[in-house]
C-alpha cells in the first residue's frame, strides 16, 4: 500500500497537472479574446476618427461655399424697429430727472436709435453668410448685439418701475419685449411674476405657451420659473 506521504505527492502532482492542462486550454482562448477586443477597439477608433474627419470636411466645405456668397442687401423687414409710441415714456423734471427710472428711460431711448436685428440664437455663422454674404457678418453681429442691449435696457427700465410700484407701466414694457421675441429670460420671468401677483392665471398660461414655442438660451430657465408659478395658482 502507498504511504500517506506518497498519496499526498500523487494528489499534488495530479492537481498540478490538471491546473496546467486547464491553463493551457484557457490561454489560447484568452489570447483570442484579447486579439478580437483589440481589433474591435481599433476599428471603433478608426470609425470615430473617420466620422469626425468627415464632419470637419463637411463643415469646411460649407463654410467655403458660404464665404463665396455675394453681399446681399438687408431688407427693411429683417430689421427690428422699436415702437417707442407704446412705451410709457414721460418727461421728468426736478428730483425725478436724475432718478433711476428716468435714467433707464433715457438709456432705452438712446439704444432705440441704433440699427437692430433679431435673427435668433439658432442661426449659425454659415447660415448668416449664405443669407447676407460673409462681408456683412461683423455688421450683422453688431446689429444683433444692439437688439440684445435694447432688450436689456427694457428689462432694467421695467425693474426700476416695479421697485416704485408702477407695475402697469412695467407690464407695457415687458409685453413689448415678449412681442419682440426677446432672448433674455428675465423679460419673461419678470412678467410672469407680475401676472402671478395679480393672480392672472390666463395671461400666465399664455406666457408659458409663448415661451414653449420659442428657442432662446434662457428658455428652460423661463419655463421652469413660469411653470412653478402656474402650479402655485392652480393649488
Amino acid at each position: 500500500m502507498m504511504s500517506n506521504f506518497a498519496l499526498a505527492v500523487f494528489d499534488a502532482n495530479l492537481i498540478n497537472n490538471l491546473i496546467s492542462y486547464v491553463i493551457r486550454g484557457i490561454l489560447p482562448i484568452l489570447a483570442l479574446v484579447v486579439i478580437i477586443w483589440s481589433v474591435i477597439r481599433i476599428s471603433n477608433r478608426k470609425s470615430a476618427k473617420d466620422s469626425a474627419n468627415d464632419q470637419t470636411q463637411k463643415f469646411l466645405n460649407e463654410d467655403r461655399l458660404a464665404n463665396e456668397t455675394r453681399m446681399r442687401e438687408i431688407e427693411d423687414n429683417q430689421y427690428y424697429f422699436p415702437n417707442l409710441d407704446i412705451l410709457p415714456i414721460q418727461e421728468y423734471s426736478g428730483n425725478m430727472a436724475d432718478s433711476l427710472i428716468a435714467t433707464r428711460q433715457k438709456d432705452v431711448i438712446k439704444l432705440s436709435e441704433k440699427k437692430m436685428m433679431n435673427l435668433g440664437s439658432s442661426v449659425s455663422n454659415i447660415e448668416l453668410k449664405k443669407m447676407f454674404g460673409a462681408t456683412q457678418l461683423e455688421q450683422i453681429a453688431q446689429y444683433e448685439e444692439n437688439f440684445s442691449k435694447y432688450m436689456h435696457g427694457l428689462r432694467f427700465w421695467s425693474e426700476a418701475l416695479i421697485k416704485e410700484g408702477r407695475t402697469e407701466e412695467a407690464i407695457i414694457i415687458l409685453e413689448e419685449s415678449v412681442a419682440a421675441k426677446s432672448q433674455i429670460s428675465a423679460s419673461y420671468t419678470l412678467l410672469a411674476e407680475i401676472y402671478f401677483n395679480a393672480a392672472d392665471s390666463e395671461k400666465l398660461d399664455e406666457l408659458r405657451k409663448t415661451v414653449e414655442s420659442r428657442d432662446f438660451p434662457g428658455r428652460k430657465i423661463a419655463l421652469d420659473y413660469i411653470g412653478k408659478h402656474v402650479g402655485k395658482l392652480v393649488e
